[in-house]
């Protein structure tokens, strides 16, 4: 091969390279923007998930108050309940005294 003739091919050679290395980053290129828009895509997804777990978290937060002020109202019952059975259990002792005492009147020891 003469000295023209191997010039011409490295030149050919090259030109070859440089068109490989062109489309490859044009490949690259691609791809990137590709996965950058899979990736917006992720972290919508993602946003929209945590953003349903985060207003599922504030029903549970709903929940719980209502629980409790439930629980609050039935601590209040109970408490109110338990002085009625005070009052009553004072009265039923006061009517004790009571028949006690006309059971002493009527049947006297002697």
């Amino acid at each position: 091969m003469t000295e023209p003739q191997l010039w011409t091919l490295a030149v050919g050679l090259l030109t070859a390279l440089t068109a490989i290395v062109g489309f490859s980053a044009q490949t690259m290129r691609a791809m990137s923007k590709t996965v950058t828009v899979q990736m917006e895509s992720v972290r919508e997804l993602m946003a929209e998930r945590f953003s349903n777990v985060d207003r599922q978290f504030e029903q549970v937060g709903l929940q719980f108050d209502q629980v409790d002020r439930r629980f609050d109202q039935v601590d209040r019952r109970l408490e109110h309940l338990d002085q009625r059975v005070g009052r009553v259990e004072t009265r039923v002792d006061d009517i004790d005294r009571d028949v006690q005492t006309i059971a002493k009147r009527i049947f006297p020891k002697d």
